[in-house]
Order: structure tokens, then C-alpha cells, then sequence
């Protein structure tokens, strides 16, 4: 009678503890779920203030890059100001550019390489240069930009002068430059190939043989073979010629001369001599 009794009604403690387990799962629960969600809060906050730094970050660049621009800028008026000032920068255009262009080298050639490190002296200078087609009339090959010289020296007279290292050139770039000499052929009033590994540039001996070269006047061909096969068309308007071997008239039955005009010819027919 007494177990029965004590099945039905079980005791007090046990109810106790049985919701005061069920109270701290809950409490567990909810301190789980809690910190999962101040965890997704922080991680929230911790993006948005990535995000907020990253901002603030390529902002102070642009500003730092927009004071640069400014102090360059700056720079360049003060130094333009400055340069106004010096008896040199104040004398007129034209006489400026006779100044620049004695000293350069036409006769022995320079290449565009000079024409820039005297744009570099002042901005003037390099205004002048590019505006001024003189500046532009001789090419040395390989290495100037031929097109850029036959454009920014309109129609006057250019002067090629060829480097000893011609065969460094590619196949491909030797016959645009091939196109640029004939297309322009009547520009070149003088030409100087020196080779000294006893070869004409083969897109030379075409176009001579050609009779391209309406407009030249001085020919140089020095450190060549005097046996190499070069046939001249007509040159009527070549005043010199400095050879190191003796051109062939070609296979032409006409007696005429065809450098009538010819008043120099200087033959080195040997490169030991």
C-alpha cells in the first residue's frame, strides 16, 4: 500500500530537479542561439568596418595622388616661369631653332635619340623641335623611326644614313623599310651605307638599280667589296660619290651618261689602304 502510494505521488525532489534540468537546457539553448547571433553581428560589423577602412583608404590615396598631380603641375609652371626668364629662353622661335640646329651633326647624322634629350632641356625646346621639319630630315637605320621622320619632315630633302649592324633587322621590318625607300625615293638627297662585312643591304642595291633615287646628290658606299654586283640606274642630279667599289652599268645597250652631273667621285677600292 505504501509503494503504491509513493508510485503515484513520486517525490517532490525529483519533480524539482527534472525542471530545473529542463530550465538549464533551455537556458543553454538560448545563450547558444544568442551567441550565435552576436557572433554573425560581430562578424557583421567587422565586414562593414573592413569595408568603411577600405573606403577611407582609396580615398586618402586619390587625394594623395591628386596633391601629387597638383605639385607636379605646379612644378612644371614655376620651372616654365623660371626658364622665361633665362636670356636663352627669351630670344624668338626662329633664332632658337638655328641654335638647336647648329648644333646638331647633319653631316656624320644623329639620330632621333639627340632630338629627344634636347626636348627633355626645356618645354620650348621640344615645341620647336616637333614643329620645326629641318629637325627631321636625317634618319639613321637601324634604330630612328623612318615613317615618324618622312611625316614630321614634310617635303623637304631627307639624308639617310645606314649603321653597320643593318642585317639586326628582321625580314619583315626590312621590307617596310624597303616600301618606305621607294615609296618616298624622290625625297632622299643623300644616302650612306657603311657595311663593313663587304655587303650592300640587299633593299639598297634594289632600289639603286631601280633607278629610284630621283633626288639624290651624294652617294657614300664605304667598307664594301670591289667585287660586289651593284648596277646604277639613273642618277642624273648625283654631285658625289664616295665608293669602295666600282658600280656596273647593267646589261643597257643606251651610251647616255647618266650622272652628268657627277663632279666627285672618290673609289677606295681596297678597306686594308
Amino acid at each position: 500500500m505504501s509503494s503504491e502510494k509513493a508510485t503515484r505521488n513520486p517525490p517532490r525532489s525529483s519533480v524539482v530537479e527534472k525542471a530545473l534540468a529542463m530550465l538549464l537546457e533551455s537556458i543553454q539553448e538560448q545563450n547558444l542561439v544568442s551567441a550565435t547571433l552576436n557572433d554573425q553581428r560581430d562578424s557583421d560589423s567587422y565586414q562593414s568596418e573592413i569595408e568603411r577602412l577600405d573606403c577611407l583608404a582609396e580615398d586618402r590615396i586619390l587625394a594623395a595622388e591628386s596633391v601629387l598631380l597638383a605639385a607636379k603641375r605646379s612644378a612644371t609652371v614655376f620651372l616654365r616661369r623660371r626658364n622665361a626668364l633665362v636670356p636663352l629662353h627669351r630670344l624668338p622661335s626662329e633664332i632658337l631653332a638655328l641654335i638647336l640646329l647648329e648644333s646638331l651633326d647633319f653631316e656624320n647624322g644623329f639620330d632621333q635619340t639627340v632630338l629627344h634629350s634636347l626636348a627633355q632641356v626645356a618645354h620650348r625646346w621640344w615645341e620647336i623641335i616637333k614643329s620645326q621639319p629641318r629637325f627631321w630630315t636625317c634618319v639613321l637605320w637601324p634604330g630612328d623611326n623612318i615613317a615618324l621622320s618622312i611625316r614630321k619632315a614634310r617635303t623637304l630633302p631627307l639624308q639617310l644614313l645606314n649603321r653597320q649592324a643593318w642585317n639586326s633587322e628582321s625580314t619583315d621590318l626590312q621590307e617596310n623599310i624597303k616600301s618606305l625607300l621607294r615609296t618616298h625615293a624622290n625625297r632622299w638627297f643623300k644616302i650612306s651605307i657603311a657595311s663593313y662585312w663587304g655587303h650592300i643591304p640587299p633593299l639598297f642595291a634594289e632600289v639603286l638599280e631601280l633607278s629610284a633615287f630621283s633626288r639624290l646628290e651624294v652617294l657614300k658606299m664605304m667598307g664594301v667589296d670591289d667585287v660586289v654586283h651593284v648596277e646604277f640606274g639613273r642618277l642624273e642630279r648625283l654631285r658625289e660619290a664616295w665608293l669602295s667599289f666600282i658600280p656596273c652599268k647593267g646589261h643597257d645597250p643606251d651610251t647616255t651618261n647618266h650622272m652628268p652631273l657627277l663632279t666627285y667621285l672618290y673609289l677606295k677600292l681596297s678597306r686594308d689602304l
